[in-house]
């Protein structure tokens, strides 16, 4: 299965790709079957790493030539390059970015970790079952609350992704329910959700010097963020039931 997380412009793009042994019996991986000892996958593949070899554990694979981040970064050097810029001038060029971007850096990559330990822990697994069996086929109505609550406390509608991608897909498949859309429902309502994320609104606020008005700002966009929330989950549920 694939994690994927992707953001255009000011935001770090991250893609890992989690793969589960074709031997895995009962939850068990045979770690030698798996491939564990160094084994390359493919020319774009690494050596599969242990994170935990017990009952239930799996490999990761990091495909590094086909990650999405490596071919920007080619694609950004070889354009450099073609117009003429040297590599002095790239490297500055790219350290005053890393300069900029530490921020946003920083909380991708921790909550990254966050939903790795979620998902290896049993986390994920446990409050997809709990909201299974309480919501039942009624879930997909609530799969944006979800997206917009993870953008609020994160500020990004990528880490929300991250955080509850994988918990969407299990609870679809306890209740029945297709975990596209889910996820696209849960992507959809952490779109909204940057209408009141604290640090969106921070942001806006500093670019046009309206210091200290937050609370002002976010008692406008919070009614938007409830009308847009609303006809999201409607569409999510009536999509759910129809398709």
């Amino acid at each position: 299965m694939n994690l994927c997380g992707l953001c255009n412009g000011d935001h770090l793009a991250v893609e890992f790709a989690v793969r589960d042994s074709e031997d895995d019996v009962d939850g068990v991986i045979d770690t030698q079957k798996a491939g564990v000892d160094h084994e390359v996958v493919g020319i774009a593949g690494s050596p599969d790493l242990v994170v935990y070899s017990g009952e239930g554990g799996a490999t990761i694979s990091l495909a590094w030539i086909g990650n999405g981040g490596v071919m920007i970064f080619l694609a950004g050097v070889i354009g450099g390059l073609i117009q003429g810029a040297s590599p002095a001038d790239m490297c500055r060029v790219m350290g005053n970015t890393c300069k900029s971007m530490w921020k946003a850096i920083t909380t991708i990559v921790f909550i990254i970790a966050v939903a790795k330990v979620m998902g290896y822990s049993g986390m994920t697994s446990s409050i997809a079952t709990l909201l299974a069996a309480l919501t039942g086929s009624f879930f997909p109505a609530l799969a944006p609350v979800v997206g917009i609550i993870g953008t609020f406390v994160t500020g990004s509608t990528t880490s929300s992704g991250i955080l509850f991608a994988k918990m969407q897909t299990e609870v679809a498949q306890q209740i029945g329910a297709n975990a596209i859309q889910l996820v696209a429902a849960n992507m959809a309502g952490g779109a909204i959700g940057k209408l009141i994320s604290p640090q969106s609104i921070a942001v806006a606020i500093a670019a046009i010097g309206l210091d200290g008005a937050d609370g002002k700002i976010m008692s406008q966009t919070v009614k938007y963020c409830v009308v847009f929330g609303i006809i999201v989950c409607v569409i999510s549920y009536v999509s759910a039931v129809l398709l």
